[in-house]
């Protein structure tokens, strides 16, 4: 007898019902990822039982989480124009109490008619209304363009046009169009881009809620020539220090018009990146930046764009680099600016004044070997030299070696019946000498020429409290490059940051692992030290927090790398009672850092 979920909606049992089908091709798409995840992620390279629960872990979560890519599809799908969207952002739009006019700022030259109309044509079917678009013809040597400009003014009277006599540049015609503009808001739209229908009145919406706010910026996307939006970036909320790896904030950029008077307007030497160097020199004028977690604006992806390829503008870069080197001089910031290794993504390396002495802190239980290795690893790639290593021994059953004590300055031993990671490093800092305290595991060992001074880099900035650094497995993979709250319902720190290149920038984080964390003198004072409370789980993530809300930036540094044998001196055993302890005083914190796009509850980088 045949069940009625194997009979199609037709009835003819020879065919398959579509629920079926559907299942049945879910399992060979889930096959195939399975496939090629095991490819690359073989159970053959793990060797002990920690390894396989941190592979199976990754690999199931490979597995079952979609692609990024097919994700944004997906999301776009559920949220396509429809008539009673429409209609509900049309309601928004009239209960709007504040309607400020925005001044759209758009400079061109020989721009593709198809794309310039489409440009035009995205700021006109905008649902907030209240706009004005001016443009700045720079000097187009094709006769189309000024022929378009000319029709769309006549055709709307929202429209300006401004034409420079001569090629003056991006800037220079950025600088024009502003003049024309009247708005107290201006948004800057690029002549081939695109912004999607509710663009200004998500803005707008913001700025009703939140009537300081001086910049607001948005997220974004791509879009082919065939009209295909790809690439999504859902960026984090206001993020300063990614601000000095890269220019995350990008599209769509809203300024408030007076900000951007006061600052002079764009700046020619730096064409090119001449929106990074502004976006720089406003951000030190105002802390109110507001963000939009929608993607609200497409680049177009054609060539000669960024968009298309990172090689289509090498000036930019250099203008960019050169950008980040005075916003360090305006800020009294001595160093110098270097390349990542990544275009657009940058390191900028203060320079440290005098050798303050830093306090390496190294909790360990009986592991001479792990610590041996951690020391050796210290020495080879550091050459800095005003360090003091001092090992703090919980309950050792056998003195260290003789080798290793000569290596240490000040051996710390304490009988604790039941090892605490948190009382471990306060009885560390309380005999540290030290400026600066470097919290270390002994699992960790440096794999990174420079490691320590580029943390201390960071940490000598008086508005950073902690620093954290890369760690990576022995496979090279990543286990930590920042933590992010609320995965499944708790601190997540064994995510790869490679969404967007964010692995490869320094950027603010809510939290960092105590595996190795550098952090002031005075800020660990402050804040009374680790809270012994939490005996072994998310004691760094809780002083992470409180140094957020004692006002401070907690910070990744992807220049310190080193591997991290993750938990070998404690092991992997679950601490139910730490994690009750941090829910009872956090419960389960929002992460500005993260995405609200991405669902926490499903995983990490899942979209909703």
């Amino acid at each position: 007898m045949k069940r009625t979920s194997d009979i199609s909606a037709s009835g003819d049992p020879g065919r398959e019902a579509p629920g079926r089908v559907s299942r049945i091709k879910q399992a060979g798409h889930l096959a195939y990822r399975a496939a090629r995840v095991l490819v690359r992620r073989p159970w053959s390279a793990v060797r002990t039982p920690r390894e396989f629960r941190r592979w199976l872990r990754r690999t199931l979560a490979e597995i079952y989480t979609e692609p990024l890519e097919r994700q944004y599809q997906q999301w776009l799908k559920r949220r396509a124009i429809t008539p009673e969207r429409r209609h509900v952002w049309e309601a928004e739009c009239s209960a709007l109490a504040y309607r400020p006019l925005v001044s759209i700022i758009t400079p061109v030259h020989n721009t593709p008619e198809r794309w310039l109309r489409e440009a035009i044509e995205s700021v006109r079917t905008q649902i907030y209304s209240h706009w004005q678009l001016c443009l700045a013809d720079d000097a187009s040597t094709d006769p189309r363009v000024s022929r378009v400009l000319s029709e769309y003014a006549q055709l709307d009277d929202r429209i300006r046009v401004v034409a420079l006599a001569e090629n003056g540049g991006i800037s220079a015609a950025s600088n024009a169009a502003l003049t024309a503009a009247t708005g107290e808001f201006v948004s800057m739209l690029d002549h081939d881009d695109e912004l999607q229908p509710e663009a200004l009145l998500e803005v707008v919406k913001l700025v009703n809620e939140k009537p300081d706010l001086d910049i607001i910026y948005t997220d974004e996307d791509k879009k082919t020539r065939d009209g295909r939006r790809i690439n999504p970036f859902f960026k984090p909320d206001w993020s300063p220090n990614l601000l000095l790896s890269c220019n995350y904030i990008a599209h769509l950029l809203t300024y408030r018009r007076t900000l951007v008077e006061t600052l002079g307007g764009f700046r020619t030497e730096f064409d090119g990146s001449q929106d990074y160097d502004l976006i720089l020199r406003a951000s030190e004028q105002t802390t109110q930046i507001g963000h939009v977690p929608l993607p609200l604006y497409s680049w177009r992806m054609i060539s000669g764009s960024a968009a298309a390829s990172e090689r289509a503008k090498p000036y930019a870069y250099k203008a960019a680099a050169k950008a980040l080197a005075h916003a360090m001089e305006r800020r009294n910031i001595p160093g110098r600016v270097e390349e990542a290794g990544v275009p657009g993504i940058y390191r900028m390396r203060p320079r440290v004044p005098g050798e303050p002495l830093v306090s390496v802190i190294i909790p360990t239980r009986d592991k001479a070997g792990l610590l041996g290795r951690c020391l050796t690893a210290m020495r080879s790639h550091s050459r800095y030299p005003a360090r003091e290593i001092i090992v703090v021994d919980s309950a050792p059953e056998e003195p260290l070696p003789e080798h290793l004590e000569s290596a240490i300055t000040k051996l710390v031993p304490f009988e604790d019946r039941v090892f605490n990671f948190s009382r471990a490093v306060n009885l560390g800092a309380a005999r540290a000498s030290g400026e600066f305290l470097l919290l270390l595991n002994d699992d960790a060992e440096a794999t990174a020429n420079g490691w320590l001074e580029a943390m201390l880099e960071q940490a000598q900035r008086r508005e950073i409290g902690v620093v954290g650094a890369r760690l990576v497995d022995r496979h090279g993979e990543p286990n930590h490059e920042g933590i992010v709250l609320g995965i499944w319902g708790m601190p997540a720190a064994n995510l790869a940051f490679r969404y967007w290149g964010l692995g490869d920038c320094l950027r603010d984080c809510s939290a960092v692992t105590a595996a190795c964390m550098m952090t002031r003198r005075d800020v660990f004072n402050e804040l009374g030290g680790f809270d012994e409370g939490m005996r072994l789980g998310w004691n760094d993530v809780d002083y992470c927090l409180r140094a957020r809300r004692a006002g401070y930036s907690v910070v990744y540094s992807p220049a310190a790398v080193l591997r991290h044998d993750e938990s070998a001196t404690r092991g992997a055993t679950p601490h139910f009672e730490d994690d009750i302890f941090f829910r009872r005083r956090w419960g389960i914190p929002d992460d500005a850092f993260y995405n609200f796009n991405f669902d926490r509850e499903r995983g990490p980088f899942v979209l909703r």
